[in-house]
């Protein structure tokens, strides 16, 4: 299901023609607020609409075929904009720690063991009359831990980039900020050669919150056999970027479910560390039919920080009955996209604005 690489080893550009393969890098910051963001940038994100159902039919996809991008933008403890822009093959490219997507470009500058990664991000905005631009930075020391045992070929391979990360995020749409702030930063990436649900893996929790000076990652992955064990892993780091990853215990305590159904739980008691880490959840920023993601509190010892935490159920991903709503969110660098795309894709401030202009341009009313 779910393995460790060994640290500084990049993914296998041969993953871009892996049928049904996939691969993205994470990057968030987050302040003691709960400001902040996640950026993902992608080639065969398992979540695009098509994507799962394709490898189900037997006509699995060319993760080369398919970069994305997607931005969540985190104020107040609420979603204040939101994109998903999937890119033509041509205008994307990636080469050894430099990546291009669409207008938005990103790139891991290495110096000795301490690197930053720099995005600049330009991304349309469905009705809108200007982009969203701007970027963040985070700068920290490169990861490092104990080589792990090797992974199977067809593995969801996962792997810390940075370890502690100082970020700083500057975002505007026209003249308007929407979001500058500085705080806790945190980049990984994920990778595999074969879809996501065909893992064996029934569902995973996967969490990264800043506790004082240190990083703490948890990835709590549980199989769809229920005679198998689950693979539990959490981690911290300190300032040095050097990971302890142990095998973990984790107590899944006070359950609820979001609006489509997705069972979550309010805290999460995770063993493996010189103490318990106590995981407070709130109510999800992102409820989906197969994806969850919040903000969490987390307290390790006498410290305590801010985190985010994701969700999923693979099993739930790209579904007949859910396709057309997830349709909705997904914006397409070169065709119009769903009639409805502004209330789910670009700033929440506007959407319904952004909305009528939406739809009297498409009905060839001008811009």
């Amino acid at each position: 299901m779910l393995a460790l690489d060994p640290p500084g080893v990049a993914l296998p550009t041969s993953l871009l023609v892996s049928p049904g393969g996939f691969f993205w890098w994470y990057a968030d910051v987050i302040d003691r607020e709960g400001n902040g963001l996640v950026c993902i940038w992608s080639w065969g994100l398992p979540f695009l609409p098509g994507r799962a159902s394709a490898w189900r039919a037997g006509r699995p996809e060319l993760p080369q075929d398919r970069p994305s991008i997607n931005l969540a933008v985190y104020r107040d403890h609420a979603a204040v904009a939101y994109h998903l822009l999937e890119v033509p093959p041509a205008q994307a490219s990636w080469a050894p720690d430099r990546w291009q997507v669409g207008g938005s470009s990103f790139e891991l500058r290495r110096s000795g063991a301490r690197a930053e990664l720099e995005a600049r991000l330009e991304l349309p905005v469905p009705g809108g009359l200007s982009p969203l631009r701007g970027g963040f930075t985070l700068r920290g020391p490169l990861a490092s831990w104990e080589t792990p045992p090797p992974a199977a070929p067809d593995a969801h391979r996962w792997a810390p980039i940075l370890g502690p990360c100082e970020g700083e995020v500057e975002l505007h749409v026209g003249e308007a900020p929407l979001l500058q702030t500085r705080g806790a930063g945190y980049h990984d990436r994920n990778g595999c050669p074969v879809a996501l649900d065909a893992l064996g893996m029934e569902h995973w929790i996967w969490g990264r919150s800043a506790v004082g000076d240190r990083t703490v990652i948890y990835y709590l992955s549980f199989p769809e056999d229920p005679a198998s064990s689950p693979h539990l892993l959490v981690a911290a780091s300190g300032p040095d970027g050097q990971y302890r990853f142990c095998e973990a215990r984790c107590e899944l305590q006070r359950p609820r479910r979001g609006r489509f159904g997705m069972p979550w739980w309010t805290t999460l008691v995770i063993e493996g560390l010189e103490a318990p880490l106590r995981v407070e959840v709130a109510p999800p920023l992102d409820d989906g039919p197969f994806y969850l993601r919040g903000l969490t509190q987390c307290t390790l010892g006498e410290q305590r920080g801010p985190g985010f935490i994701e969700l999923c159920r693979p099993a739930r991903v790209d579904r007949a009955w859910m396709r057309p709503l997830v349709q909705m969110a997904v914006q397409h660098a070169e065709r119009p996209g769903s009639w409805w795309l502004p209330l789910f894709c670009g700033p929440t401030s506007d959407r319904v604005q952004r909305l009528w202009r939406w739809w009297w341009t498409r009905r060839g009313g001008g811009s």
